[in-house]
């Protein structure tokens, strides 16, 4: 195994200036050497789960959730192109936040949310309209701003330290092709440029996939971002971006193959031509605690899991993760979590969100397979096919 810290020096771009930020503490894995163990227990990193069941109304019908957020005890949750919807934390639901349409608060293409914990308002971004809108914690309407586009377009957006942060994608005949922008939050234009996609994301600058998510929220600030072909996940700090941790592989895509695809131009296409490679593209499924960083990747349809402890400077890797907390054995299939949110003191996954799951996870819970020590495992009474997706959390331990 080799995990190490260096001395790393990166050039940084914005619309007025080229930075260069030294940092001393960048975090380099070697997955090719990375120590690897036959079988992780979710009980060796979270301390319990539990359930969220959301309330089933005319109004809160839900095919499937692609984001939420915290306000406090408010829960956002957000449907791709549907809606937002307001809940309690234990799952009651409160109200629909906007609606379809063109009128003031309402949005056509709902992409992305972000919070501002501090201030407690709420950011959406209308992916159609390019629009931003602004939200008060209880979901009401206050004010909106357009971007600024010039042959390039965003999907997600971040809420940081005051400044409102997107990932950009370009349009064929653009001068430049960066992949991080910050947005002035009074007339949506775009103040500074990040992260230029040939350096970094090895000459991709295209949406691949419907669900890609570069930014990641980090409870403690400092949000992090990583997109589809990224080697390296950075901070985004209060003055700057940085990077927070370098991997290395002689696996990685490298921007001679991507080259190689232009002339499919179907993203379908080129993501199957991946899958029959062993090539490492999309570092997905990120959570953050004060002990661990916890990471997916893919080589061909083979799913690895590494781990990095903070306080021991240490990583391992393994395909084996026993989900010990939700199930009561490890017969039959058990899903593996996709994390869409974690804070200080849970992660959150989704189950029952699409046919596959849904069906499994229902049978889970008529075979009893579901594990009794769950919270809020009573909910489960009553849940059928037709019921909202179901979000659980992990606790981390303290």
């Amino acid at each position: 195994m080799r995990i190490y810290m260096l001395l790393f020096s990166f050039v940084l771009f914005s619309c007025n200036e080229v930075r260069r930020i030294n940092d001393n503490g960048v975090c380099t894995i070697d997955l090719d050497n990375v120590q690897k163990k036959e079988s992780v227990s979710f009980s060796s990193l979270f301390e319990a789960a539990g359930v969220i069941v959301l309330e089933m109304t005319d109004n809160s019908l839900l095919a499937k959730i692609d984001k939420i957020e915290f306000i406090g005890d408010s829960l956002y949750v957000l449907e791709r192109g549907k809606g937002l919807y307001l809940f309690d934390e234990k799952g009651k639901f409160l109200r629909k936040i906007g609606d379809k349409g063109v009128g003031l608060g309402e949005y056509i293409s709902p992409l992305d949310i972000s919070v501002d914990i501090e201030n407690k308002k709420l950011y959406l971004l209308d992916s159609q309209t390019q629009t931003i809108l602004k939200y008060s914690a209880n979901g009401d309407y206050e004010s909106s701003f357009k971007l600024k586009n010039e042959k390039m377009f965003s999907s997600r957006i971040q809420y940081y330290n005051g400044k409102i942060y997107t990932d950009l994608y370009t349009y064929e005949g653009a001068d430049s092709k960066f992949l991080l922008s910050e947005v002035n939050m009074k007339d949506g234009k775009r103040t500074s440029f990040w992260l230029d996609a040939v350096q970094y994301n090895k000459g991709w600058n295209e949406l691949f996939i419907a669900n890609q998510q570069p930014f990641i929220s980090q409870y403690e600030g400092k949000p992090r971002f990583s997109q589809l072909f990224m080697d390296t996940i950075f901070a985004i700090t209060k003055d700057d971006i940085q990077p927070y941790i370098v991997l290395q592989s002689k696996n990685f895509v490298t921007k001679d193959y991507l080259d190689s695809q232009k002339e499919t131009k179907k993203a379908s296409k080129i993501f199957s031509n991946l899958n029959n490679t062993t090539k490492i593209y999309n570092i997905c499924n990120y959570l953050e605690s004060d002990r661990y960083v916890y990471f997916n990747y893919y080589i061909r349809d083979n799913l690895y899991i590494t781990f990095y402890d903070k306080l021991q400077k240490s990583a391992y890797m393994t395909q084996n993760v026993g989900n010990d907390l939700l199930y009561v054995d490890d017969e039959g299939v058990q899903l593996f979590p996709n994390f869409i949110s974690f804070d200080e003191k849970r992660a959150y996954s989704v189950e029952m969100n699409n046919d596959f799951s849904r069906n499994v996870f229902l049978k889970d819970i008529q075979d009893n397979r579901i594990n009794r020590k769950v919270k809020g495992i009573d909910s489960f009474q009553g849940i059928s096919e037709d019921s909202n997706p179901v979000i659980i959390y992990y606790e981390f331990k303290n």
